[in-house]
């Protein structure tokens, strides 16, 4: 005897898949998850151009607080360390970046020279300020001093 086509076994009420409530549920937590992960995509790019902005400002200073290094006590004054300079330098995707001063300055990078009153040290302070990629004014501070013996 041939089964009639309506005899074929039927799956009970509510065991067929999945309900429009449940996948509709998935797609909401699926969206948020998604969301976030592009989130922090954007924020590790921001993050990585700050980075490369903070590396160039701390080269500049070092390059500065070198040639102090390699020069004699006697040689150290305001003229022979820029007061001035200006700092640029590769970010980490190749491109080149020059750094922009900030809202408060028109210079990105300074240096100054003090001499203690005894006249046995100086003291050399070298400062790059400059406007952020995300537009917050940044700034890297370093300093040196230098004994006459």
């Amino acid at each position: 005897m041939r089964p009639k086509p309506n005899d074929a076994k039927k799956l009970p009420s509510g065991s067929g898949g999945f309900s429009l409530l449940e996948l509709l549920a998935c797609m909401a937590v699926l969206a948020v998850a998604i969301g976030m992960f592009l989130a922090a995509i954007s924020e590790n790019v921001q993050l990585e151009a700050m980075n490369s902005e903070t590396n160039i400002a701390l080269n500049a200073a070092i390059d500065v607080i070198e040639s102090v290094r390699s020069m004699t006590y006697g040689q150290i004054n305001s003229t022979t360390v820029p007061p001035t300079f200006e700092a640029s330098g590769l970010a980490s995707d190749g491109r080149t970046i020059r750094l922009t001063a900030s809202s408060g300055s028109t210079l990105v990078g300074q240096a100054a020279v003090t001499e203690n009153a005894e006249q046995t040290s100086k003291t050399v302070h070298v400062r790059v300020l400059w406007r952020s990629i995300t537009g917050s004014d940044r700034s890297v501070a370093l300093m040196t001093e230098v004994t006459s013996y």
